[in-house]
């Protein structure tokens, strides 16, 4: 997909930075595929979501 990111550096900022950039061209390129960074766990969801799934 892509090459390796470049980590000679050192520069844990500006590797970081050039990953989220990937990750942003990913997400802009194909938004329907990253519905999995939606909350997860119970503790990620607001208040209101946790009393409705306690409701059911």
């Amino acid at each position: 997909m892509y090459p390796a990111l470049d980590c000679t550096s050192g520069d844990v900022a500006a590797i970081t930075q050039a990953l989220a950039d990937r990750f942003a061209q990913n997400i802009a390129a194909h938004p329907a595929d990253w519905h999995m960074l939606q909350p997860q766990w119970l503790a990620d969801l607001s208040e209101s979501r946790r009393a409705q799934l306690r409701s059911r």
